[in-house]
């Protein structure tokens, strides 16, 4: 189940509204940067830490995106980045790339590669 939270005029996910929002079974908060704009990182990242939960950026739309001296997908816990044609990278086709400094979420993230074959 998904729960979407509301956002701030720059269309990013609006820190505000993000607590009331969580219950039991939230796992994870997703936050979407876009148009090349970084969402407010550090009152999300301190609800995860307040609820236990792992922070997903998605920056599909915001590669090269700064947030305090770093780079968008690497403020949370993972970063995940599309390249459909659609997006500022592209595979000609579909791709994407996962990146993390959890070596746990790492091993993870290489096991969907084959279907959770090591």
């Amino acid at each position: 189940m998904h729960i979407f939270a509301d956002v701030c005029e720059d269309h990013t996910i609006d820190p505000n509204g993000i607590e009331a929002l969580i219950t039991e079974r939230t796992k994870a908060i997703i936050v979407v940067h876009l148009y090349g704009i970084v969402a407010d990182m550090e009152p999300i990242l301190a609800i995860a830490k307040k609820h236990n939960l792992k922070v997903i950026e998605d920056c599909a739309q915001c590669f090269g995106g700064v947030y305090k001296g770093k780079k968008a997908g690497t403020v949370g816990d993972i970063g995940c980045f599309s390249f459909c044609q659609s997006k500022h990278f592209t595979t000609g086709g579909e791709g994407g790339i996962v990146v993390t400094n959890d070596e746990d979420l790492a091993w993870e993230c290489r096991s969907f590669r084959d279907h959770g074959r090591t």
